[in-house]
This record gives C-alpha cells, sequence and structure tokens, in this order.
C-alpha cells in the first residue's frame, strides 16, 4: 500500500502582497498522519509532498504521483484557499480516477457535507483525522469509521464523530524526516529570533471561546502532551537537525501552569541552549515569565483583539484591558518581547472604537503590532452572526483575514483597509520602533526579514 499526503501550493494566495513576510511552516498535521501509519501498519510506504515548500506547480504534482503511484492520496485544506485544494484535487482524479482521494483540513472539519459536494473527493475526515485516516487506510469498513465523509449510492453520508485522543503522548512523533528539507521552513518575518527554526504543536483545543475562532478539529476541550515527550521531541530536532529555535504553534501554550514550568526546567537543565516563541493570553500567571526567560523564550504573542472594552465583551475575549497593560508591561519588564494581534471590523467596530484600537496599541510596549480584519470562518458564532451585523462575502478566497470578507454595518472595505494599513504605518513608522529594529541586524538573513517587512508597510 502506498499513500501519498499533499500540502498544497498556497502560500502567495493566503498572503497576497504579504507573501514575502508569510511564514513557511512545516505540514505537522500531515507529518502525524504519517507517523501513525507507519506506527501501526508494517511495510505502508508513505510519502508527504510539501508543495508550498518546493513550490511545485500542478504539473509537477502530477507527474510525482505519476512516478510513485500511490492507491490513497491524502490532502489538507484551509478556507481562503479551498478553491485551489478543489482545483488541484479535481486534476488529480481526471488524471488518475483509480486513486482514492480523500480530504482533511480546518475547512473539511467545520463544512463537511457542503465540501463533499465536489465530487472530485472521494471522502472526507472530520475532526482529529489520525485515527480516522488509519482506519480507512486499513481498510475497516466505511460505515464503522467515526469521523469519515463519504458517498454511498449517490448520496453524502457522515458517521458519527471520532472521539478525542484523551492522552496525546500515545501518538507517536509527527514524521518530520518526510519533509523535504525541515531547515527551509521558518515563521513570518518578525517571530523567530534565529534559524534554523521549526515548530511543533504540544497541545490541542482551547477551553475559550471567542467569537471568531473555529475549534472544529480539535473542540474546546484541552489535552496535552506531557511536559517529558516535549522535551525528548525537542532534543530531538536539537541532536538531529540542528534546530536553533522552536516556535509553539499552540493556540494556548501557556494553559496549564504547572506544565510549563516542567518545560522550562527540562530546558534550563539540558545541556543544549534553545531560543523559544509560544502563544498565550494576558491572564496566564505572571510569575512564569522570569523563569520562561531563563529558559529560552524570547516572545509571547497574545490575541489582544481589541482597544475598546465594550468589543472585548462582545466577543467573549475574557480580558480585561487594564490586564493587557499590566502583562505586556510585564513580559517587558523581563526581558521577553510580546507580538500583539488586534482584529479590525468586529460587528460593533465603529470609526471610533477602530481608532482606540490603534491608539491602544501604540500605548504599550509591544514588540510587533498586527491589524487583521474580522474574518467570519465557517463554524464559528461570528459565521452565524455576521450577516445581522453586516455584509459578509460569499468569496472564500476572502477568507484570509487580510482582505475585508466582512464589513460592519457603517463602514466600507476601502475603509477597514485603509485602516489596516493606518495602523501598521502609525506603529512601525516610529523612530524608537525603527531603531529598535536596526539594531537587532545581526546577519544577512536579519537584513532579509526587515527588508520584507518594510516592503509590505510600503
Amino acid at each position: 500500500m502506498k499513500v501519498l499526503l499533499i500540502n498544497p501550493p498556497t502560500k502567495n494566495v493566503t498572503y497576497g502582497k504579504y507573501s514575502e513576510l508569510g511564514g513557511k511552516n512545516a505540514p505537522l498535521s500531515l507529518c502525524y498522519l504519517a507517523g501513525v501509519l507507519r506506527k501501526e501498519i508494517k511495510d505502508i510506504g508513505v510519502k508527504i509532498l510539501d508543495s508550498d515548500i518546493l513550490n511545485l506547480r500542478y504539473g509537477d504534482i502530477l507527474r510525482i504521483i505519476d512516478s510513485y503511484n500511490p492507491e490513497i492520496i491524502g490532502i489538507t485544506g484551509v478556507t481562503s484557499t479551498f478553491h485551489l485544494t478543489k482545483e488541484l484535487a479535481s486534476l488529480i482524479k481526471q488524471k488518475f480516477p483509480k486513486t482514492k482521494i480523500i480530504l482533511g483540513g480546518p475547512h473539511a472539519s467545520a463544512l463537511p457535507a457542503e465540501t463533499m459536494k465536489s465530487e472530485c473527493f472521494d471522502y472526507l475526515v472530520y475532526g482529529e483525522g489520525e485515527y480516522t485516516f488509519l482506519e480507512f487506510v486499513q481498510g475497516k469498513p466505511l460505515l464503522k469509521i467515526k469521523g469519515l465523509v463519504y458517498r454511498d449510492k449517490g448520496k453524502i453520508k457522515i458517521n458519527p464523530p471520532r472521539e478525542l485522543i484523551k492522552d496525546l503522548d500515545v501518538l507517536p512523533p509527527p514524521a518530520i524526516d518526510l519533509l523535504p528539507d525541515i531547515k527551509a521552513y521558518k515563521p513570518q518575518a518578525v517571530s523567530y529570533k534565529r534559524r534554523p527554526c521549526f515548530s511543533m504543536i504540544t497541545t490541542r483545543g482551547c477551553p475559550h471561546h471567542c467569537q471568531f475562532c473555529d475549534h472544529s478539529v480539535f473542540s474546546h476541550k484541552y489535552r496535552a502532551h506531557s511536559p517529558e515527550r516535549v522535551f525528548e521531541e525537542i532534543k530531538h530536532l536539537v541532536k538531529r537537525y540542528g534546530i536553533k529555535e522552536i516556535k509553539f504553534l499552540d493556540d494556548n501554550f501557556c494553559l496549564d501552569n504547572k506544565r510549563v514550568e516542567k518545560i522550562c526546567d527540562l530546558l534550563i537543565n539540558a545541556d543544549f541552549k534553545i531560543t523559544w516563541v509560544c502563544s498565550g493570553r494576558v491572564d496566564m500567571d505572571l510569575s512564569l515569565l522570569e523563569k520562561m526567560k531563563k529558559a529560552g523564550c524570547w516572545q509571547i504573542c497574545i490575541g489582544i483583539e481589541s482597544g475598546n472594552q465594550k468589543i472585548l465583551d462582545f466577543i467573549h475575549k475574557n480580558i480585561k484591558l487594564e490586564r493587557v497593560k499590566e502583562f505586556v508591561e510585564k513580559a517587558h519588564k523581563n526581558g521577553i518581547k510580546v507580538r500583539g494581534f488586534f482584529i479590525l471590523g468586529h460587528p460593533i467596530d465603529t470609526p471610533e472604537t477602530i481608532e482606540q484600537t490603534l491608539n491602544f496599541a501604540l500605548s504599550i510596549p509591544l514588540y510587533t503590532a498586527e491589524f487583521s480584519l474580522a474574518t467570519p470562518f465557517p463554524n464559528t458564532e461570528l459565521s452565524e452572526i455576521a450577516g445581522k451585523y453586516g455584509k459578509v462575502s460569499g468569496n472564500l478566497s476572502d477568507y484570509s483575514t487580510i482582505a475585508p470578507s466582512f464589513v460592519p454595518k457603517g463602514l466600507t472595505s476601502e475603509y477597514l483597509i485603509k485602516k489596516q494599513k493606518q495602523g501598521h504605518k502609525r506603529f512601525y513608522f516610529r523612530l524608537q520602533k525603527m531603531l529598535e529594529f536596526l539594531f537587532e541586524i545581526r546577519r544577512m538573513d536579519d537584513i532579509k526579514k526587515y527588508w520584507a517587512a518594510l516592503k509590505a508597510l510600503l
């Protein structure tokens, strides 16, 4: 049995004119699928084709498929580039009609029935996909595979959802050895300090209920790898691949204080040193910051979303602006840079509240500030209420957080784009901020990443 897992070529569409700023994170979801297949099925043939990192065109992909001749092709896809995923699957189906094509990823999990209307996909996995995909490859009867969507006599059948994996440590490590060159991957320009840098996912599920977030894949139930498992994966990346920095892609790496503290202790006492970046919330235990810095953390990414408390309450962010300020100042004092994420165009946003958001970003010692546009991703509360509060785009390719896919009443697309550009320019084109980045330049890679950022701003 041969299986080919494809990450479609989509990066330039996702980031548009900001593509030089866009990161190149490894397709870890495919690596986890491959890891489980290799562990559970003897003599399985598995390949991962990361079209993005290899800059492959459709013709290149078809030639590789022809050469490898897999029985099953798995494809992952997100909402903003689903039209490209579907286009690729259609070409594959036309040339290799007998090959089974199975789709997974956030878009498939959010809209399984609607997605399966595209007949280029033979099957679909929704939710956590490792063991659903494993049972499919093993040939288990379709009716008995939880989390699978398929067709039976032309009708779309959606099987019951699969139970969540309670103990993530039962999963084998992601099969990163199947990637073309892990040193080619890097996060976005302003979110790494050293290379080679590689990403990790150590938790799944977020217990919070922010209005704009989709939890179709991992749900709201928080689960985590043990500190020891996390440390062993880091150690493997350092010893085997020479990785110098880790970017934790968890929704909230800092949710479990004792776990974070244990990971920090293991890193502090290790015979190697790394730097790392993670995401968290401002309501985390601030006493952890000092130890995190000592363990190598140099940046924390936090979602602030708005500079107006009424809007924060409306979107169920469950944080206070006073706490945001306290967190950023405390992290800054401990030598950890804070990357702040903001959203413009919330359902009840007005010109006044948007201005408050821009001003708030300038009032606290953030390292970077990123202003995205509110996006009603499928299966989110925002997608359910957006039509009541404004105009929603019917073009899924707009759902990138860069294009205005949702425009609240009283605002316009042009206004949102204008304020987004204005926010970035006001934040970065300050003498103090420009000098801060200038003094960080140590090598040619630093020049390249800041030049890319400057071009995007201009």
